[in-house]
């Protein structure tokens, strides 16, 4: 990763720390730095789009309510706008997709996602579509989780 910022690292603990961040952007929607970390991993976000890298997604779990009672940092500080802050950062530089995560208790919210869109200015700007919670792993109560027929009857109601 050449012509990068030192930022008080070796060369390799640099790139592994740039390549972590940017890993983190992809896979969480946020990073956790300094600015000037998050400048340079700006830039090699950028640098991913130039490496004919351009789609990424983000995954929010259903409602605001829903996905900061699911998804919490461990100082317990919700998640659900600090992920909407870094999608807008970067919707300018790579296609972004939000994945909406839905269940028996958070689908009837699930079209709030449309007002923080906008209030976001990201309305047109990003991808988005459901994804039902399934129990893949066993670890889905069951009580939450929807069968085939009942997500396919939500979905055509969401779209």
């Amino acid at each position: 990763m050449a012509n990068l910022r030192k930022l008080g690292r070796r060369a390799d603990h640099r790139d592994a720390m740039l390549r972590n961040q940017v890993q983190s952007l992809i896979e969480n929607g946020k990073i956790e730095t300094t600015l000037t970390r998050a400048k340079e991993t700006r830039r090699v976000a950028e640098k991913l789009k130039d490496m004919d890298i351009h789609y990424i997604q983000v995954t929010l779990d259903g409602s605001k309510q829903a996905h900061d009672s699911r998804r919490i940092l461990h100082n317990h500080q919700p998640t659900f706008e600090h992920i909407l802050d870094n999608i807008r950062e970067c919707a300018d530089i790579l296609n972004i997709s939000i994945r909406i995560n839905v269940d028996k208790t958070n689908i009837n919210e699930a079209t709030e996602i449309f007002d923080w869109l906008e209030r976001y200015g990201l309305k047109g700007r990003v991808g988005y579509y459901l994804a039902p919670v399934d129990d893949i792993n066993g670890v889905c109560n069951n009580h939450i989780c929807m069968e085939r027929p009942q997500y396919a009857k939500e979905e055509i109601a969401f779209y």
